[in-house]
Formats: structure tokens, C-alpha cells, sequence
């Protein structure tokens, strides 16, 4: 079929992204990576060609993805990385413990439970319907995106990650493209699996990403067509990368990485605020470093100059069919504008700011149970000189990215329906769950480390 080697190419071209940024990587992690890179940044350059007025078919698309192969591949040669990927499948599973095997096909078997479902049922959740497949159908019978979407306002609510995820498909003869929500599950949890396994043993890196894969809201998610998986893919694996960027060195391929995970999320769901913890955790884990240790100030730039194209040519794209080609206003500035407004403008409302904290807790923090419960009984058994342990840096992004939600969520209390909507909220915080579950695992491998000395 057609569909496998389109896949095949795309998935090949993030292995090569990958490849060239992190020469060093777990296959299975690797394996994980490719899909995510090659889906996000092949989407967003099919958007970019589209604009330009290539139209997009399976002949050009198929000629894009040869090229962006050779470009990448030429990048790959010129960094001298070797080009191969070692997964001794066989070797790994003789070494694992029943307990292991047990673990492995509880996440196998959710993995094809998730594919079962998305390849027996076709999209048919309203949103799928009425905004992303549709305009996946209409890009597929028109060839492009930007050249009629001015006549339909509804279009350009949200980026087109899905729905050009969808037009691929279509392109390669596939009728029913949600097959794509499970290959990004299954794709998540081989990269949460890699990136934990890099801090602790492989049973603790195996019980989180089973509890992980077994997460009902995740695994409800990876088996329809919503924004919400990709968006808590994309900003989890962002803040995750980060991580090691820190922890391991500060490695400009995991910052690089990250900026592209943080870029990515904003090219699923445009308007939520999320991005900016990583930019944050940069600017000032940078001006620390070069404080301290006189460390370069570059890593900032290198992360706005990878993080920025992506988020800001939709941006333009996005003003200009709302405003016409004459505005020259960014997604990003229009963003720090209405903030710093909000910010400065808005007087602090105690009685409107514990109503805000009561609904998060009601319908965003006990959703969260048993997961929330578990990150709490770890972070206390952790709590021994916690200011030394690697692990509060990830808990220091929780906390940010906790405190940017209270904060959004007070400001949009303005807005008098702003109670009505629980279950968006609900689905917009899900990446909290990853987090959480990360933390564990690093928690876990602390103590397991402190119980064996």
C-alpha cells in the first residue's frame, strides 16, 4: 500500500532530524522520536510549500518528502553521525524479568487496542467532523489551505496539524486517517520510556510508562481525532527534553529538540500559553549558568531561533486571513500584548481568584486521581534534602506550568461563560498527567537508589 511507504518516508525524515541533533539514543526512544518529528515538522513544511503555491498531491508530496530526506540525510553527513538503529529485540526481552515481560505486554496490548479501535472506526466526533477532517477533505480535493480559508472563518481557528495529518492519508489512498492518534500514542510512550530510562532502571522506567499507557483520559484521546494527545504529546516531550538538557550536560541537540517539541505544540493548539515555561526556564537557567560558571548565553537564542518560525508563520498567516494581508501583527506580540494588558489591567479579584482555584481543583486536579495521589505520596517519601536532587528541577517546571494555568484560567474569568466549559479545561490540562508520571519515575529511582546505598 501506498500509505506504508509514505509513512515509511516520513517517519524516516524525523529519524533523521533526530539523528543529526542527538547522535546517542535508546531505539526504541529513537523509534518513538522519528514518528512525532516526522509527522510535526513534515505537516508544518507541507504548510509552508502550500502557501507558497505548490498544490499539494501525491506526486508533490512525494517529491517534498524525497527532497526534505536528502536535505536531512546531507545534514547527518555533515555532522558525521552514523546512520543506524540497533534494537536487539530479541536479547532485550531474554533479559527482562517476568515481571517485565508482564509490564511490556500490558503497554503492547493497549497499543493495539488503541490501533484496533482507530482502524475499525472512522472519525466521527464532532470537532473531528465539523473542523479537522473537514478541512483535511477540503485541502485533499483543492490541494491547498491558505488559498481559500479567508472565505471560511471557521477554518482557521486552529492550527492544521491534524488536519493535514489527515490529508496525508487521504493523499496515500487511505479512507480512514485516525490510525494516526494511535501511532502517536504508541510513539509517546516509546519516547517517555527512552528519555525516563535515561535516570533509572528499567523496571521503574517500565511501571510509569505502563501507568502512563493505561491513563483512561490518554488512551481515551490516542482513539479519535482531537487536538488534545498531540498538544499534551508535543508540550510534555518539550518539557521533558528540557530536562536533560539541564541534567545532562546542556547537550544543544536535547535544547534544540525541546524547542522543536515547544514549537510543535503551538502548531496543534495555537493560542494556549504553555510554550512560555520552557522559554522562561531557558532565559534564566542561561543568565544562572553565565552568573556562576561563565557558561555561554547563547542557548536562548538557539532555542527562540527553532521554537520561533514554527509558532510565528502561522501566526502571520493566521492575522492575515482574519485581518488581511496588510497586518503585520504576530500571533506572539498580539499573545505579550494581551498578557501584559491582562496582567497590569485586571486588579486581583481575591473572591473571583478562589473561585478560579475551586474550579480547577473540581474539575482539572481530581480528575487527575489516582495519578495526582500517587505524585504526592512520591514527592513527600522524597522530600529529604529535595533542594539537591535533580528531580525538583522537573518539579519546578510542574509547578510553573500549574501556576500558568491558574493564571490563564483567571483571566479568561472575564469572560462571563468561563465556568461553563469544564471538560475543555479538562482536556486542555491533561499534559499534566505525563509530568506527573515523570516525576514518579524520577522520584522512584531516587529512592530506590538512596534504599540500596
Amino acid at each position: 500500500m501506498l500509505i506504508i511507504l509514505g509513512i515509511t518516508l516520513m517517519t524516516f525524515f524525523g529519524f533523521l532530524i533526530s539523528l543529526a541533533l542527538i547522535g546517542k539514543m535508546r531505539a526504541i526512544e529513537r523509534v518513538g522520536i522519528s514518528f512525532l518529528l516526522g509527522v510535526g515538522v513534515f505537516t508544518f513544511l507541507m504548510f509552508c510549500y502550500s502557501t507558497l503555491g505548490v498544490k499539494i498531491t501525491l506526486i508533490s508530496t512525494l517529491v517534498a518528502l524525497i527532497i526534505f530526506n536528502c536535505l536531512a540525510y546531507l545534514l547527518v553527513r555533515i555532522l558525521h553521525r552514523k546512520i543506524y538503529l540497533k534494537v536487539g529485540v530479541r536479547d532485550v526481552i531474554n533479559n527482562m524479568s517476568r515481571l517485565e515481560k508482564i509490564l511490556v505486554g500490558v503497554i503492547g496490548a493497549l497499543g493495539i487496542a488503541s490501533l484496533v479501535v482507530t482502524v475499525y472506526y472512522p472519525v466521527n466526533i464532532w470537532d473531528a467532523l465539523a473542523l479537522y477532517d473537514f478541512r483535511a477533505k477540503v485541502i485533499f480535493d483543492t490541494g491547498y489551505f491558505t488559498q481559500i480559508a479567508r472565505n471560511y472563518y471557521y477554518f482557521v481557528q486552529y492550527p492544521l496539524f491534524t488536519s493535514l495529518s489527515h490529508t496525508f492519508v487521504y493523499i496515500f489512498g487511505v479512507k480512514n486517517p485516525q490510525f494516526i492518534y494511535s501511532f502517536l500514542y504508541l510513539s509517546f510512550l516509546f519516547a517517555f520510556y527512552g528519555a525516563l530510562a535515561e535516570f533509572v532502571r528499567r523496571k521503574i522506567a517500565l511501571v510509569s510508562t505502563a501507568l502512563l499507557a493505561s491513563t483512561p483520559v490518554l488512551f481515551e484521546h490516542s482513539t479519535f481525532a482531537y487536538t488534545n494527545l498531540p498538544y499534551a504529546i508535543f508540550i510534555s516531550l518539550g518539557t521533558i527534553y528540557l530536562y536533560i538538557w539541564i541534567i545532562k550536560g546542556r547537550k544543544t541537540g536535547y535544547l534544540i529538540l525541546s524547542a522543536l517539541m515547544m514549537g510543535l505544540s503551538t502548531w496543534t493548539r495555537a493560542s494556549e500559553p504553555f510554550w512560555a515555561v520552557g522559554f522562561f526556564a531557558v532565559i534564566v537557567y542561561s543568565i544562572y549558568r553565565y552568573i556562576k560558571y561563565r557558561d555561554s548565553i547563547l542557548s536562548p537564542v538557539w532555542y527562540f531561533l527553532t521554537f520561533f518560525p514554527i509558532k510565528e508563520i502561522w501566526a502571520k498567516i493566521y492575522f492575515e486571513l482574519l485581518n488581511g494581508p496588510s497586518s503585520t501583527v504576530s500571533l506572539l506580540s498580539a499573545e505579550i500584548t494581551s498578557h501584559k494588558n491582562a496582567l497590569f489591567n485586571v486588579a486581583l479579584n481575591f473572591e473571583k481568584l478562589t473561585e478560579v482555584l475551586i474550579f480547577i481543583w473540581k474539575f482539572v486536579v481530581v480528575t487527575w486521581y489516582p495519578i495526582s495521589i500517587l505524585f504526592v505520596l512520591c514527592l513527600a517519601l522524597n522530600l529529604k534534602n529535595i533542594l539537591r536532587k535533580p528531580s525538583t528541577m522537573f518539579l519546578v517546571f510542574i509547578l510553573l506550568h500549574f501556576a500558568l494555568l491558574i493564571y490563564g484560567t483567571y483571566i479568561f474569568s472575564s469572560n462571563v461563560y468561563w465556568n461553563s466549559i469544564p471538560d475543555s479545561a479538562r482536556r486542555l490540562a491533561m499534559f499534566f498527567l505525563p509530568l506527573m508520571l515523570f516525576h514518579v519515575g524520577l522520584s522512584v529511582g531516587e529512592i530506590s537508589t538512596k534504599i540500596s546505598k
